[in-house]
């Protein structure tokens, strides 16, 4: 973001149709964010998208990506799961009394934790495209019961009682066994993998307000083919 010649050389790109965009990961996402919203070249905003971290556990950059939306930037959203703890396979003994009051919720909604979860990312007015890491059939057709998902009561109750604070949930994703790909307590990996399609210009139209799912398998090497589910207008 210092480097003058690599903005420049963004700018170039920039003219030859390429919509350019940044990701942002740790608790100093918003302070990042606002800076580079800030950057012009040619009377223009450099930056067009932002891919960042957002979930029920870590909310802080909430302000900086609704700023980012009202000024015409895409957003998308990262680690919606939080790397697998707002799942059922999260079996943290530190997260126990709040995995119960994701289920006592999920229960009343007849839907699943990680459905709800993902509901609560959706259901932000500044919201474009959430990831999810889905790896295999069962996943997704958890995941994407998200997508019936009414707004309620719950969210503004989960929204409160789960927040983290920055330092807290970025100290805990750090000691996350990324070399295993576990969860502590899980027997199977749950990373998210965000692999995005190339944007040729402005987020698609029909990328707007979407899920979507990217299996890792299925994407290395990248391919082309994208499995999209739409959430209704």
């Amino acid at each position: 973001m210092d480097s003058e010649a690599v903005l420049s050389r963004l700018a170039e790109l920039r003219e030859t149709g390429l919509a350019i965009g940044l990701s942002l990961s740790g608790p100093a996402q918003s302070e990042t964010l606002l800076k580079a919203m800030s950057v012009e070249f040619d009377g223009r905003p450099l930056f067009s998208a932002v891919q960042a971290t957002w979930n029920l556990l870590a909310q802080e950059a909430g302000d900086s990506l609704s700023q980012a939306h009202d000024a015409g930037m895409g957003i998308i959203v990262k680690e919606a799961l939080a790397n697998g703890r707002l799942t059922s396979r999260n079996r943290d003994p530190a997260f126990v009394n709040r995995r119960m009051m994701l289920e006592e919720s999920a229960r009343s909604l007849d839907t699943t934790i990680d459905a709800l979860a993902l509901a609560a990312v959706l259901a932000q007015p500044w919201v474009d495209v959430v990831l999810s890491g889905a790896a295999n059939i069962e996943h997704m057709m958890s995941n994407v019961q998200a997508l019936n998902v009414k707004r309620g009561e719950w969210l503004d109750h989960l929204l409160v009682s789960l927040r983290e604070k920055p330092e807290a949930y970025w100290r805990i994703r750090s000691g996350l066994n990324w070399n295993e790909g576990k969860l502590p307590g899980t027997a199977w990996p749950d990373q998210v993998t965000t692999v995005l399609p190339r944007f040729a210009g402005p987020l698609p139209l029909a990328l707007h307000r979407s899920l979507h799912f990217f299996p890792l398998k299925d994407f290395w090497p990248l391919s082309d083919s994208v499995l999209q589910v739409l959430r209704p207008a």
